[in-house]
């Protein structure tokens, strides 16, 4: 039987009552800024996974101007959004809380009382007055505003243009292939080129799988979120080819057999490469969240109850067992690295930085500005010779930086959009897999963030960002009108 997801979008705008011409030039219009969004997101890991300033700002540059272009075509073609604002209006209002605050933070006009002590110790030092600020880096806490706003950009193009099921399944190919494309990389320079990224020294992690990564972590943590973009791929695929032929094994049997030998098999290859560029990482932390993300795919779909839902999480429990003997193949560095875990260091700082969110809990010290704060509160706990610029805590650093209202309005704003992604993962019949993704990527990133900072890097950011707004995208039914009108339905439904 074929799918309805096979419906020309022609028909899709007859039943809505819209002109089929003006339809199909308006997908055409969203399919450039699609390739666009894909654009953005496959350079991100490029210029070491957009760990530079010169990266920030081309990022925000592209990614801004991409958001401007696609509301202006909006308005342009008289096109509503085809998922509106309000239905999102409680993580809007808690972003937009945030953003606001960080401006607070920026802000001269705030009272004295606000103000960090450090500026008034550098007006007694030297002689005059001191504009002061509640954060103690203005330019630490632009920049990593100014990160935030780009991620949002991305979230919200994603979640647009993702709406449409086509796209979002396409979207997801493209995350599984560019990631293949990077892991390809990054063990062809490994055996190669061990001393080189791109055409820089490498000058740390040599025995690690980092691509254009300069930390293994945030290579494995990238890694990880292709390898579950990858698995969802090879789900939709094997499903449409056995939903496509009688509900009997042996076709079935011999459609998964027919598909492996093209595009699925293709997906196979990339899944594996993929998995081995993770194992390699190194990264101990990088390996086990992907893994509970993994799991987490697979419980979703095992539990959904979905027509061939017990199929696909049997097939993720497949894959995670060859990732797990992947493991036990290529884990020499990761088992060394396992039987060596030495948590002093990390503990010490967890520590410091939590004392530091217990002077300003409120108000924060400055978005950003962990490392300009950490020197103040440094003691003998630790050694002398390290240097910390991060404190491998996502959430501690949110804490420190924005106080813990605001920090809290962050967390609880991504929460709620996962929330959206497992509402829609259990009960969406036919495109549940991509909110399904969406969780396991979160889960992976999720668990990743408290003992590491991979979400403080460009690349690993957007791409899991793009992933959850093609999440929440998909979350709700085809048939509900998420939009401002129809044209917002039709273009849900095509």
């Amino acid at each position: 039987m074929a799918s309805t997801e096979a419906i020309p979008t022609e028909f899709s705008a007859l039943q809505s009552g819209i002109d089929p011409l003006k339809h199909r030039a308006a997908s055409r219009i969203d399919e450039i800024f699609f390739g666009l969004l894909l654009l953005g997101i496959a350079a991100a890991p490029f210029w070491f996974g957009s760990n530079r300033p010169v990266a920030w700002g081309g990022n925000a540059l592209y990614f801004g101007a991409l958001l401007v272009a696609y509301e202006g075509s909006l308005i342009f073609r008289g096109m509503a959004h085809p998922v509106a604002l309000k239905r999102l209006w409680l993580p809007a209002l808690a972003f937009l809380a945030v953003v606001i605050w960080i401006g607070v933070q920026l802000s001269g006009f705030t009272p004295q009382s606000w103000h960090h002590p450090l500026w008034g110790m550098a007006a007694d030092a030297l002689g005059h007055d001191v504009e002061g600020r509640i954060t103690v880096n203005p330019q630490h806490t632009w920049e990593a505003g100014l990160r935030l706003l780009t991620a949002a950009a991305v979230f919200w193009l994603a979640l647009q243009l993702c709406r449409n099921p086509w796209r979002a399944s396409k979207f997801l190919q493209a995350v599984a292939l560019i990631g293949f494309v990077y892991a390809g990389y990054g063990l062809i320079a490994h055996f190669l080129l061990p001393d080189r990224i791109l055409w820089y020294p490498k000058l740390y992690y040599k025995e690690s799988v980092t691509a254009t990564f300069i930390n293994r972590n945030n290579a494995a943590t990238y890694f990880g979120l292709a390898l579950i973009a990858c698995l969802g791929t090879i789900i939709s695929t094997y499903r449409r080819a056995t939903a496509r032929v009688a509900d009997n094994w042996r076709f079935q049997l011999g459609s998964a057999i027919e598909t492996t030998a093209g595009w699925g098999g293709f997906l196979l290859v990339a899944f594996f490469t993929i998995g081995v560029a993770l194992i390699l990482t190194g990264s101990r932390a990088g390996i086990v969240s992907s893994l509970a993300g993994l799991m987490a795919l697979s419980g979703l779909l095992l539990l959904g109850g979905r027509k061939h839902g017990r199929f696909a999480g049997l097939l993720v429990l497949a894959a995670a067992a060859v990732v797990v003997a992947t493991v036990l193949i290529y884990g020499d560095l990761f088992f060394d690295r396992l039987s060596r875990v030495n948590a002093a260091g990390r503990t010490a700082v967890y520590a410091i930085t939590w004392q530091s969110v217990g002077d300003a809990p409120i108000l924060g010290m400055g978005y950003g500005t962990f490392e300009d704060i950490f020197p103040m509160y440094r003691d003998t706990s630790m050694s002398p010779w390290d240097i910390w610029d991060k404190a491998h805590d996502t959430y501690l650093e949110l804490l420190q930086g924005l106080g813990v209202p605001m920090a809290a309005c962050l967390i609880g704003a991504v929460v709620f959009l996962v929330f959206l992604c497992l509402r829609g993962a259990t009960t969406r019949q036919r495109s549940g897999y991509l909110p399904a993704v969406a969780v396991a990527g979160s889960v992976l990133v999720g668990l990743h963030s408290f003992v590491d900072f991979s979400l403080q890097i460009q690349a690993v950011a957007l791409t899991w960002i793009a992933i959850l707004g093609a999440g929440v995208a998909q979350s709700w039914s085809s048939r509900i009108e998420t939009g401002d009108g129809l044209v917002g339905e039709a273009l849900g439904r095509s």
